[in-house]
């Protein structure tokens, strides 16, 4: 019995070091570097600002997606937007960013 009650006590530790680890590691945020091959607003906003970062979730069918834009230790967050993956895939930023939207937050980073 007590052989028993050792090697449980070692499978109880083990999967709780796993289950630690994966919760740390799941934790880590990960960002890919896009270029922009759009024109005017959106590469100009780009070049001129210190970050844009695209945040999204993907449902079934749809993305969920918002932008934050850095410059000047200023920072613009927009409301969140749901559009289809397909106009996602083809443009991130102009899917989840209106190009009204991106000229009024171009024209403040010249303020």
């Amino acid at each position: 019995m007590n052989i028993f009650n050792s090697r449980l006590i070692v499978i109880a530790l083990v999967s709780i070091i796993s289950i630690s680890a994966n919760a740390e590691k799941s934790k880590t945020t990960s960002y890919e570097k896009l270029t922009s091959a759009m024109g005017y607003p959106y590469k100009l906003l780009i070049n001129r600002s210190d970050s844009v970062k695209i945040i999204y979730s993907e449902s079934s069918d749809n993305i969920n997606c918002k932008v934050v834009i850095n410059w000047n230790e200023q920072e613009v967050k927009t409301v969140s937007k749901q559009v289809t993956k397909e106009k996602f895939n083809d443009k991130p930023l102009a899917s989840c960013l209106a190009r009204k939207e991106a000229k009024v937050i171009l024209a403040r980073t010249f303020e």
